[in-house]
């Protein structure tokens, strides 16, 4: 996408109530039905990013994870070796939303056993 077209969007404000246009400077209304567009195009290469940070594992352990998104939402599963998710797919994430001005918000990422289950997307 044109970035000239994705700044226009970023700026292009909301419409209130009573039909007036509230300028923005930046950013998307939550739950705006554009956000995950964006989203979605921000971590577009994430997947790929996250294989290549396998290097030169087994393929028994590359074949047992996955990338699973939805909207700006992602989780990764793996091989229950949590070196893998520690020294390889935490780095690669933040590496690939640095590039993007983002950063990975610690406190909603979990390493969690099979067992112990997880709740995604409410």
């Amino acid at each position: 996408m044109d970035t000239q077209i994705l700044k226009q969007f970023l700026r292009s404000g909301v419409i209130l109530e009573n039909k007036v246009v509230q300028r923005t400077k930046g950013g998307v209304p939550q739950g705006g039905v554009i956000s995950p567009i964006i989203a979605n195009m921000v971590l577009d290469g994430l997947e790929a990013e996250i294989y290549q940070s396998l290097g030169r594992l087994s393929s028994d352990i590359k074949s047992s994870v996955k990338f699973i998104r939805y909207a700006d939402d992602f989780i990764v599963t793996g091989p229950g070796l949590p070196w893998v998710f520690t020294d390889r797919f935490i780095p690669a994430i933040t590496r690939f939303l640095a590039v993007r001005g983002l950063e990975i918000n610690l406190d909603k990422t979990t390493l969690v056993r099979r067992e112990e289950g997880f709740n995604f997307l409410g």
